[in-house]
């Protein structure tokens, strides 16, 4: 009896399985319908546009963005918000792509600030993300990928890289 109800569970599993895919697959075409190709002229924002500058190095921030004021940390603060870690953030991305369905287009608006070097570089079209790569989510500071970094449980959470059916997706790592 027991081979019986464990069989029945694993073919309950498979039809879960196989239902998620199903969805999740459906979703996945659906959002690429509504990326654009181009950023609507209803959300370009005016200032530096993208191919017009670089970015500096992280550390370099507080170069131009100081605070008025010894209580506001303008960089320091950035760099430890959300707004620095969105790029590899699921729920960040699936917000992206609610947004694209309400308006094509508007997923430029995210990108731009959650992760400005792509956007300056120009890979913020087609505007769902897509044109992103991993070096995009990955934060610029020289320790990112060190053994220890990917190691340690608690670095490790953000800075190991990897998938279980295409393996590491660290830079350099044949992924």
């Amino acid at each position: 009896m027991a081979k019986y109800n464990d069989k029945k569970l694993m073919i309950v599993m498979l039809r879960q399985l196989l239902l998620f895919m199903t969805l999740f697959a459906f979703q996945l075409a659906n959002s690429s319908l509504h990326a654009a190709d181009t950023v609507p002229v209803e959300v370009q924002m005016p200032g530096t546009q993208p191919g017009e500058a670089a970015l500096e190095s992280v550390t370099r921030c507080d170069n131009c963005h100081q605070a008025d004021s010894p209580e506001v940390t303008i960089a320091h603060d950035w760099r430890g918000s959300m707004m620095s870690h969105a790029g590899r953030d699921p729920i960040f991305w699936a917000t992206v792509a609610i947004a694209e369905q309400d308006f094509d287009g508007s997923g430029d608006l995210c990108i731009r600030c959650h992760t400005m070097a792509a956007w300056l570089d120009g890979r913020s079209t087609p505007t769902d993300g897509s044109a992103l790569t991993i070096a995009d989510a990955v934060p610029k500071h020289k320790w990112d990928e060190s053994k220890f970094h990917r190691d340690v449980d608690f670095c490790g959470s953000c800075h190991d890289v990897s998938n279980p059916v295409v393996g590491d997706l660290a830079p350099n790592n044949g992924a």
